[in-house]
This record gives structure tokens, sequence and C-alpha cells, in this order.
């Protein structure tokens, strides 16, 4: 029963912190480009698989938007990703996750 409310509790505040953000791209973020444009469907295929792979939990937000929650020994951690057709972006970053990703999206034909 914790374990269910600290997942609802992260998503809700993962929520927030999305609602807040444009949905146009801000030249201050730090987007991730991969090697070639892919269609939406793809990188949004390919991101959830990254992420499950590595033991991230993917729940479906928007078409562009995707949360991402790890739960380990007692601890949490819920990113946010953003991406389009040949980008991506991590809030807050998250370098196991970024680095899941980014190999999975480079690796793709």
């Amino acid at each position: 029963m914790r374990n269910k409310f600290l997942h609802v509790t992260l998503l809700l505040l993962s929520s927030l912190a999305i609602i807040g953000c444009s949905a146009t791209p801000n030249p201050n973020t730090d987007y991730v480009q991969f090697s070639h444009k892919m269609s939406l469907s793809k990188v949004h295929q390919l991101i959830v698989n990254a992420g499950k792979e590595d033991g991230w939990i993917m729940t479906e937000f928007t078409d562009h938007t995707i949360l991402a929650e790890k739960i380990k020994d007692q601890s949490s951690t819920a990113v946010t990703v953003h991406f389009s057709e040949d980008s991506f972006h991590l809030t807050p970053d998250n370098s196991d996750l970024k680095s899941a990703i980014e190999d999975n999206l480079n690796s793709a034909k």
C-alpha cells in the first residue's frame, strides 16, 4: 500500500512539473540529438523499451512525454522524458536513464 501511495504521489508531482513546461523546446534546455530522425511513434517505442529494460516503470503521459519511475531500496526516482522525432530531454537529468535511451535510439535502424 505504501509503494502504491508513493507511486501515485510521484506521478502527481511529475505531472505538475510537466504542466509548467511549454510544448515547444526551450533553447536553454539540454536536448540530446540522436543520429537520425524517426517517426514519433518509433521514438516513443524505443524510449519505453529502453526504460523498461533498465528497470524503470514507464507511464504514458502525452504524445511527447513519458513519466519514468524507478524504486530501489526504499527510495525512488521520478524523471520526465520529453521527446520529438530527433531529440529527447530528461527532467531532472538522470545519467542512467539518459544512457539507456541514447544507446537504444542510436542503435535503431
